[in-house]
This record gives structure tokens, sequence and C-alpha cells, in this order.
């Protein structure tokens, strides 16, 4: 009778817990979307986020689009998209609209700082006079085309970049910041300016040479070509490359009085020309120089927005003065005089 009853309770038991001890259930596998492109937009308090992976083994590139209340809000929606999942852990890119520049950059920068997925060495770029729709589209691979662009910054061979990190610390610091601004030209992605905030709000954009001059300013190293006439009329085609720009101050009486600015250029021409001919366009290539950089500095002046950062420069070349510098820069930076030279060195021939 005993064993009997054993058994009915075993059964019992058995009955009672089938639910909980139930073997696992097969799942269909999810696809895993890891992202390299971040955009953002911002509209009437809406953040839209757009994220691009990267096509790779001949796979099209995926594109995902999601809104909410915030970046992280509109993140989250994208997160599951049908049979993706969406993974932030990686991206390279983080693009902002004109209208994101304007009104949410400082918030998006916070966020970056608190959201430890997010790398702080991601590339942070401004898309100029466009819509982020027509760079995030899986006809073209948005990665690999921004991949060119930032190595290209980093070889020296394109204006600087810039990442999370240093743009959080401009902003913190001063407000005013260089930000790379990305143009469409017939479906090609192209970086040639820049957007100069000032305290923390879109200024202007300085273009062309005056976006070189202002990285070359801020003491990065650049490479560029150029065509040189001499005043004898020969004309040349020159590589150039900024070598670097030293920055000091003029103090006398405790009171910071101007700036000194020593830049530094070295270039090649691949003809065989006479020493004498050479004298003659490093001439020439100082004064076109001194020009852009004259043109440059005016500009940041005028604007009210040191974008080159020389107060620190000019800090770092004397400390024991940092305080007084700290002091009078803001009131005396528009009309503070400021002193260029120029010193290149050019080699002709392969």
């Amino acid at each position: 009778m005993r064993r009997v009853l054993c058994i009915l309770l075993c059964l019992l038991c058995l009955g009672g817990c089938s639910n909980s001890l139930s073997l696992p259930r097969a799942t269909e596998p999810r696809n895993f979307a890891q992202i390299s492109v971040l955009g953002v937009d911002y509209s009437g308090g809406r953040v839209s986020a757009f994220a691009a992976t990267e096509g790779r083994g001949g796979a099209q590139p995926a594109i995902f689009q999601a809104e909410g209340d915030s970046l992280a809000g509109a993140r989250l929606r994208s997160r599951d998209q049908g049979q993706e999942t969406v993974g932030y852990a990686h991206v390279e890119n983080m693009i902002v609209s004109e209208a994101a520049a304007q009104e949410y950059l400082s918030e998006l920068l916070r966020y970056s700082l608190q959201n430890k997925e997010q790398s702080l060495e991601s590339k942070l770029w401004v898309l100029r006079g466009a819509a982020l729709e027509e760079v995030f589209t899986a006809e073209q691979d948005l990665a690999k085309r921004l991949t060119v662009l930032k190595t290209g910054a980093e070889a020296g061979t394109s204006l600087p970049a810039c990442s999370l990190r240093q743009a959080a610390a401009r902003l913190r610091d001063d407000g005013t910041l260089l930000l790379p601004a990305l143009t469409l030209k017939e479906g090609a992605i192209c970086f040639e300016s820049y957007l100069l905030l000032r305290e923390g709000k879109p200024a202007a954009y300085l273009e062309g040479e005056l976006a070189r001059a202002a990285a070359l300013l801020s003491g990065a190293s650049v490479y560029w070509t150029d065509r040189v006439k001499t005043a004898a009329g020969r004309e040349v085609l020159l590589e150039l490359q900024g070598r670097g720009c030293r920055v000091k101050a003029d103090v006398s009486e405790g009171k910071l009085r101007g700036l000194n600015l020593r830049v530094q250029i070295s270039g090649r021409l691949y003809e065989n020309w006479a020493a004498e001919e050479v004298s003659d366009l490093e001439g020439e290539v100082k004064a076109i120089v001194g020009r852009e950089f004259g043109d440059a500095l005016s500009t940041l002046q005028t604007l009210g927005a040191d974008g080159a950062d020389l107060r620190r420069q000019a800090g770092l070349s004397a400390p024991w003065r940092w305080g007084l510098i700290q002091r009078e820069w803001a009131a005396r930076f528009s009309a503070l005089p400021l002193n260029i030279s120029v010193e290149a060195e050019l080699r002709a021939g392969a």
C-alpha cells in the first residue's frame, strides 16, 4: 500500500510541475547588425536616429531609423528591427544635421560621455546643406566612404577630423570648436570645410583656404598642392606641408600685448630649378601662406571665436603666464595684435 501511495504522489508532483520542468524551446536565430555610423537629426523636440552598418562580404549595408524624445530613446527604439538585433558598441562615425548642431549638440555630447557603450574616439561630423536621408542609403556604403575621409584626415592629406572626446573638451573649455563639415557633390561625400561654433552655437563656415589655414594654426600637419607663380612669371605645381605653428604671447608690464605666430612650411617641386629660382619660389610661398593665415585670423577675430585654440598654445609656450593669458583673453582676443612669420623650405627635383 505504501508503495502505491508513493507512486501516486510522485505522479501528482510531476503533473503539477510539468510547466516548470519543461524542456527549453527552440527559437529562431536572429541576425545581429553592428552599427558603424550613427546620424542624429533634431526637430520640434524630437530626435531622429539614423544607423548604418558596413557592407561586408559582398552584403549590402543595412539602414535603420527611429525617433524618440531623446537620443537614448531613439536608439532604444531602433534596437529591435524585425529579425535584426541592432548593436551600437562600435560606432566609428557620428553625423549630426545642421539643426542638431544648432539645438542638440551639447545634449548629444553629454549623453555620449555618460554612455559606456559609446566610444569617445568616434569621429564627429556635421552634414551641411543636405538631409541625413540623402547619405543614409543602402545604395552606397556610408561607413566605407567615411573611413576613406577619416584615414585621409589622420594621414594629413585632408583637413583634421574631430573626435567626440575632443569636441566635448573644447566646448566645455570655451565653447569654441571647429566641427568638420561634410557636403554632397554629385552624390560624393566631400570634406572641405569646418563649421565654427562660438559659445556652443554655429557661427560660420570656414571653407577652402580659410579652413586649411585654421587647421594649420591649430597645430595640425596638413599636406596640400598649390600652383605658384614666381615674380619672373614661371609657374609650378607644389606639394606643400604645414609642419607646425608656434604661438608665443607678447607680454610686457603685466599685460598681454599680442601674439607672435611662426609657421613652418616645407614642400617639393618635381622639376630641376636653379637654387636662385627655388629661393624666389620660397618667397612666393611665404607671401601666399602669410596672406591665408592673416585672412583666417582676421575671420576668427571678427567672429570673436578662437577656433584655432591660440590661447592654449600661447599658454603652453609660457606656462608661468597662463593666469595672465586666461584673464585677459576673452576681452582682448578680437583686437589682439597678431604678428605672423612664415618659414618655407622647398626642394627641387624628384
